[in-house]
């Protein structure tokens, strides 16, 4: 995801999603709320945290060149981060 909006943001923070997003994409939706809470507890145990402005433009640029479905579900899942905080 070569995204110059992407510049301003912890490389390591970048690399933690982008490794996040390869294990869960394979995930079903019975297992991604527990992969998703793992993954939240991890990070928090690590001190690494993400602004609002981080989160939105993340997700913006995850969803560019998606189909509906796909976006339906980035956005299903950004709901559900929204409850593990």
């Amino acid at each position: 995801m070569n995204d110059s909006r992407l510049s301003g943001i912890d490389p390591a923070k970048l690399q933690m999603l982008f490794s996040m997003s390869g294990q869960g994409a394979s995930k079903s939706q019975n297992e991604l709320m527990p992969f998703l809470m793992a993954v939240a507890a991890r990070s928090r145990q690590n001190g690494m945290t993400f602004t609002p402005e981080e989160t939105n433009l993340i997700i913006e640029v995850m969803k560019q060149g998606k189909s509906k479905e796909e976006i339906a579900r980035i956005e299903k899942i950004r709901m559900m981060m929204r409850l593990i905080k």
